[in-house]
This record gives structure tokens, C-alpha cells and sequence, in this order.
């Protein structure tokens, strides 16, 4: 099973600074933009896996290090400059599981509620954490492991597969399977 705790600590730090960069005002919307930031990355990084674009790799450590990488240049190279726009165009669009234009109510509603703010907190760490399950899970299927096999090796659960998933009910198995309890354990829940 794949130990959740650094990107568990990442998601930490992000809220941490930005709790402390923004206005009130600002941070849940700081926050959404990372939500969909990562959420559009890993849609590119999907798509490219389930179309053979990807290497194969020796192992899991070779996969992931590469990928983890290769997150890094699709975010930067397709997704940086296109966001804001997309944000605007395409609000009502489903981006793993991520819908713009609901969860800017949600963020604006958090500027003057704690409960709202405690909801779009959560909300990051719950993507964050489920979009590095599939990455992991991407990673694990380049490193030769069938989806089965590479579901089990990262959530210690055998699971039968009936049929392919894509990157949203991926993201939806990994949350079942294993972050919704990991962050059980930590305390946090929706």
C-alpha cells in the first residue's frame, strides 16, 4: 500500500502558505485555481496514458519519478497559460470530478463562512490526494502491472476489473479505496 503521508504534508503546506499570502477574500479562490490547476494537468496526463503516449518503465520508483516529472511539463506547458481561460469558458465543464462554476459558489461562500472554508479546504486535499493516487496508479501500469494488480499494490485491496475506467472514476475508486479513510484517520472529512 502506498503511504499517503507526503503528499498528505504537501497539501498541508500549500494551505498553510496561502492561508497566510491571501485575503480572506482571496484564498478559497486561491484554492479552487489549485484544485482545477491540478485536476486539468492530470486530465492531459490521462489522456496521454490511456493513448500509449507514455514510456514504459523497469519499476515503480523509475515510473513515478518520471511522471512526477512529466506532471510538471504538461502543467506547465499546456495548462499554465490556458487556466484562467478554460476557468471562464468552460465553467461548467467536468474536469475530474471538478466543476468550476459550483465550487465558485462554494469559494465565494467561503469568504464569510467557516463552514464553507472548512468544505473548499477539504476539497483540496481530497483531489490532491486522489489525483496522486492515479498518478501512482499510472505510474504502477507503465512499471508493466495490470489495473488489477496495480490497484491492489497501492491500496492492498484485489478488486476485479469489469471494464476500463477513466480519469474520473479512477479518481473516485482511489478515493473509496484509500483516501477517504486516510483522511479519516487525520481527522478530515467533507
Amino acid at each position: 500500500m502506498i503511504d499517503l503521508q507526503t503528499a498528505f504534508s504537501e497539501a498541508e503546506n500549500n494551505i498553510r502558505v496561502w492561508r497566510n499570502r491571501y485575503t480572506s477574500q482571496e484564498y478559497p479562490h486561491k484554492i479552487l485555481i489549485n484544485i482545477m490547476y491540478r485536476a486539468y494537468t492530470m486530465s492531459f496526463v490521462w489522456e496521454d496514458f490511456v493513448n500509449d503516449k507514455l514510456p514504459k518503465f523497469h519499476n515503480f520508483n523509475e515510473a513515478i519519478i518520471s511522471m512526477e516529472r512529466y506532471y510538471g511539463q504538461v502543467a506547465t506547458e499546456k495548462v499554465n497559460a490556458n487556466l484562467l481561460n478554460w476557468l471562464r469558458t468552460r465553467a461548467n465543464d467536468y474536469v475530474g470530478g471538478c466543476n468550476y462554476a459550483f465550487m465558485e459558489e462554494v469559494a465565494t461562500d467561503a469568504e464569510r463562512s467557516a463552514n464553507d472554508l472548512h468544505i473548499v479546504e477539504t476539497s483540496y486535499f481530497v483531489h490532491l490526494l486522489k489525483d496522486k493516487m492515479v498518478l501512482y496508479f499510472i505510474a504502477m501500469r507503465l512499471a508493466g502491472k495490470t489495473d488489477s494488480q496495480a490497484i491492489e499494490a497501492l491500496t492492498n485491496y484485489q478488486v476485479e476489473m469489469t471494464g476500463s475506467f477513466d480519469y474520473t472514476s479512477a479518481k473516485n475508486a482511489f478515493g473509496e479505496l484509500i483516501v477517504d479513510q486516510y483522511l479519516a484517520q487525520k481527522g478530515i472529512s467533507l
